[in-house]
């Protein structure tokens, strides 16, 4: 197995830190909201605060089911979501590297058609567990009713140990790689574990997602809902505090990166889908914004997103997500 590095090592820099703690992957999709409407930064009593705009929903028709694919789940497929649940790595696309997040290390064995992933060591859901190769077991699984495209591609994904996963590929590609490590945030298996029981029963039976009981099965699925996100990121939800003016995410103690993140709180506003788009069109024409060409095999949903990724460089040059929002300086694609 090809091992790939974390990006932390005995030269570290300020500017090696900023990439890779949270700052370098979700808050950095936290400051291009800044287009979206109101927002600065507050100090409070009890800390920083950030203040953005952002569209989501009231429950019971905004939710907490977090899995790819299924909607009206809040800040869900925006670009805050990983703030709350972390992707095993995200992709720098100017230096054409990986930032591991929950992952350490990874590579492909093409004698056994396998894609291996190790996990990171100490990490926690907010819940107090460990995040295991038990979690990304169940996280594919559940996806696979969802019809996930890695299943396009793959036909079993096994636990090696606690902190090895390993995705057998049927139809080999190196496209498995960006839709293990970054298309699917990994969700704990106290939540998603007995619905990833149930996909694999009814694939075991030789039945699939087109039988009456597989479209029975997706539809439950996309009908649950746990009452909150257990979090791998810096950030969960203050589920007490949801008004239709305002969304409060608090810090989350065990989260990745959490120690390094500028603000205690952040506040979400209401955002129409007029101010949204503007945002995606502003940070387009950002000053100094380069495309960058796909990854091999890459589709559409793959590409770098402008409204995520365009205002990393400023930030990690500004030092922290405060002093881009004090400068607001050009940017380039660079990570996603």
């Amino acid at each position: 197995m090809t091992a790939y590095p974390s990006a932390f090592d005995h030269r570290i820099s300020r500017r090696d830190l900023l990439r890779g703690v949270t700052i370098g992957s979700g808050l950095a999709l936290l400051a291009a909201a800044t287009a979206t409407g109101p927002v600065f930064a507050a100090q409070s009593a009890g800390g920083k605060e950030f203040h953005g705009a952002w569209p989501f929903e009231l429950p019971p028709n905004g939710h907490f089911n977090y899995m790819t694919g299924v909607a009206h789940a809040i800040l869900r497929g925006g670009i805050y979501d990983d703030l709350v649940t972390l992707p095993m790595a995200m992709y720098y696309w100017k230096e054409q590297r990986w930032l591991p997040l929950l992952a350490q290390s990874w590579g492909f064995d093409q004698a056994a058609s396998t894609f291996t992933v190790k996990l990171a060591s100490g990490l926690k859901w907010s819940d107090g567990k460990p995040i295991t190769s038990k979690d990304v077991v169940s996280t594919y699984w559940a996806a696979r009713i969802m019809r996930n495209v890695v299943w396009q591609y793959i036909d079993r994904v096994d636990a090696v140990d606690e902190a090895t996963v390993s995705f057998h590929m049927s139809k080999p590609s190196t496209i498995v790689e960006r839709y293990v490590l970054r298309q699917v945030n990994v969700l704990s298996d106290v939540d998603y574990g007995p619905w990833a029981k149930k996909a694999q029963d009814l694939f075991t039976s030789g039945k699939d997602l087109d039988s009456t009981e597989g479209k029975q099965l997706n539809t439950d699925f996309q009908q649950f809902r746990p009452t909150q996100v257990i979090a791998s990121g810096p950030f969960n939800f203050d589920y007490n505090s949801i008004t239709n003016a305002q969304l409060t995410l608090v810090k989350n103690p065990m989260g990745y990166g959490v120690g390094n993140v500028a603000f205690d709180k952040i506040a979400y506003h209401p955002a129409t889908r007029l101010q949204r788009a503007s945002a995606v069109h502003q940070s387009r024409q950002a000053p100094g914004v380069q495309r960058q060409a796909r990854a091999p095999g890459a589709g559409l949903r793959d590409r770098p997103r402008p409204e995520r990724d365009s205002v990393t460089r400023a930030i990690r040059q500004s030092g922290s997500v405060h002093g881009w929002l004090l400068r607001h300086s050009g940017a380039e694609l660079d990570i996603g």
